[in-house]
């Protein structure tokens, strides 16, 4: 079966079609991810750029395009192409990017909507009620533990790698196609310390906003 879905228009709709999508490069083996809410005017676009015969292998019609494209992004990042001037490019077998679309495809239409759901929520006022967890919720916690676990190790992997790097380079600016290590100069306003010092100049620009955190156990 073809990964490419025929964008729906639908009728009368007063917004645009709002589609996260992947093109394949010819048969390079490279993929060109992206989101737009005109289609057929960003393959144009891409036919007047690009030296390769782009095709197009899947479009997912969704409500977020930028979250869709993020996923896919995020699935594939270990498969970016960096050899070429173009932007999100990525380098994979065609069996990874049908898993990592039709894992996208399953985001969207699975996973987007209890997000939304749960963004609502969080706008919504607490009752303090305190409820009892079953099993189910037990092993969501504990799933919730394991990614958690997963996190920090990637997190202690990356700042050692990072840390190497850094020493690789030492007073260089850039290692090219890899990392740059530039200084910067940039003034920051120190918010805290003039409410603290400027009070009354600074009280009407105070205002109470409401947030409702979520924060599991960890």
């Amino acid at each position: 079966m073809s990964a490419v879905d025929t964008v729906q228009e639908v009728a009368g709709a007063e917004t645009p079609a709002k589609v996260a999508y992947v093109y394949r490069l010819g048969d390079s083996g490279i993929w060109k991810v992206g989101k737009t809410t005109d289609l057929e005017r960003r393959e144009k676009a891409f036919g007047t750029i690009s030296t390769e015969q782009l095709v197009l292998y899947a479009a997912i019609d969704t409500t977020d395009h930028t979250e869709v494209e993020n996923f896919i992004k995020a699935r594939l990042q270990s498969y970016r192409w960096l050899e070429g001037a173009g932007k999100d490019l990525y380098r994979a077998e065609r069996g990874v990017v049908d898993a990592v679309v039709e894992a996208a495809r399953r985001f969207s239409a699975e996973t987007l909507p209890q997000l939304n759901e749960a963004e609502k929520l969080s706008q919504v006022r607490s009752d303090r009620r305190v409820l009892t967890p079953s099993e189910i919720h037990r092993q969501l916690h504990h799933e919730l533990l394991e990614a958690r676990q997963a996190e920090l190790r990637a997190q202690q992997e990356m700042r050692r790698i990072r840390a190497e790097l850094m020493l690789v380079m030492g007073t260089a600016s850039h290692l090219d196609g890899i990392a740059t290590f530039e200084s910067q100069t940039r003034a920051s306003f120190d918010g805290k310390r003039f409410q603290l010092e400027n009070p009354t100049l600074a009280e009407p620009y105070m205002k109470q906003i409401h947030t409702r955190p979520f924060c599991p156990r960890w």
